[in-house]
């Protein structure tokens, strides 16, 4: 069935007249960068899914938030080395082959199923991407639709590192190590290996405080600037915005360090006995002043954060940021501010406390269930 709002253009008549595959008329690749509020964007899109599609012909394939695990797994050169799948116990080659060969099939057969007029993916493991991945991915896209574009976000280098510092303690470096080597936006680089790639007139260079500061907030600059949505849809998607992918705070951040040193992450490759990687959804909670990085490691990213701005001036003729300059660095905490750390982090084991208890209770009560009990006996048997 053709949805009421597909117009055919003469690439899709050309298609049916030639019994090709459909095609949409655009897809759009969103490529992150990390930390430009990417997280947020895909969770609305993901919330309005069939609003979109019914009300504008946009389909944001899929039934994840994201397609990292999409593009991480299908077209990075060493799929088992994607932080989504070093994260996953027991993870081989094949089982990676048949995932990503999966994963392509049935966004294929979305897309042909359903005959969206725009596509849009979104996915921060894009960055992470060679040019020969590039090339692979853009060799499928165009199998998908007959226009391939792709917009990436920048963001103030300073603001990134702080963001990104974060994001990498997340994921089971130690504050020492991220000290050690701390983390660079590198906007240009990536920027131009996707320049060289989809070529410079399909690629759309956002600027996260733009859209922050545009009508309806980041949700709505970045559906503006790339002309995907209008009126009822974009209202739609608008109201679907949440905050995501919260901050830690520094004592929380000191209290997921002290987790990465005691139970690394990962030991001899694979993840470290008790880790869950969801610790942060709990520390999250823990207030206090806001997470800094030491005055010595910013002076660090100054450098090389000015270097990546003057070649993306150079490169591509923007200069968002004209004047990079260290962050104020918070003031020392207060009493309330500790107080509030001390208060919430007691909440917050009273609160796992309680949830072990019930679950104790839960279990006493099942075993002396007579269908339980009955259910184990067959079980033991088996």
């Amino acid at each position: 069935m053709v949805l009421p709002f597909y117009v055919a253009t003469p690439e899709s008549m050309r298609d049916q007249m030639l019994n090709r595959p459909f095609k949409a008329r655009r897809l759009v690749m969103h490529g992150g960068f990390s930390k430009t509020g990417t997280t947020a964007i895909q969770t609305a899109f993901a919330a309005s899914r069939e609003t979109l599609l019914a009300t504008q012909g946009l389909l944001y394939p899929g039934q994840t938030a994201s397609h990292n695990t999409l593009i991480g797994t299908v077209f990075t050169t060493k799929p088992a080395d994607f932080i989504l799948n070093r994260t996953r116990s027991n993870i081989t080659p094949a089982s990676l082959a048949s995932e990503a060969h999966r994963a392509k099939q049935m966004i294929e057969a979305e897309i042909r199923k359903r005959r969206p007029d725009t596509v849009l993916l979104s996915a921060e493991a894009f960055s992470n991407l060679t040019v020969g991945d590039m090339e692979r991915l853009l060799d499928w896209l165009s199998t998908l639709a007959h226009h391939v574009e792709v917009a990436v976000t920048i963001r103030n280098p300073m603001a990134f590192a702080l963001s990104m510092a974060q994001q990498t303690l997340k994921r089971g470096l130690t504050l020492a190590e991220i000290y050690d080597n701390p983390p660079v936006s590198r906007f240009a680089e990536r920027t131009g290996r996707a320049a060289s790639v989809f070529g410079r007139q399909n690629l759309h260079i956002l600027v996260y405080e733009d859209l922050c500061a545009a009508p309806d907030g980041l949700l709505g600059g970045f559906v503006d600037q790339l002309t995907l949505l209008t009126g009822q849809a974009r209202t739609s998607l608008v109201s679907a915005a949440r905050k995501a992918n919260p901050s830690l705070s520094m004592p929380a951040a000191l209290m997921l360090d002290a987790i990465n040193r005691v139970r690394p992450a990962f030991v001899n490759g694979q993840p470290g006995p008790k880790r869950t990687f969801n610790e942060n959804r709990f520390l999250e909670r823990i207030a206090g002043p806001p997470f800094t990085l030491p005055l010595s490691v910013l002076e660090k990213i100054v450098p090389p954060s000015r270097q990546d701005l003057a070649a993306l001036k150079r490169d591509f003729g923007i200069d968002p940021y004209p004047e990079l300059t260290i962050p104020d660095l918070p003031a020392t905490a207060t009493q309330a501010d500790e107080t509030a750390t001390l208060d919430s982090t007691a909440l917050l084991l009273s609160d796992l406390i309680h949830t072990q208890k019930m679950l104790r209770q839960e279990a006493q009560a099942g075993r002396r269930n007579p269908v339980s009990r009955f259910i184990r006996r067959l079980r033991r048997r088996a």
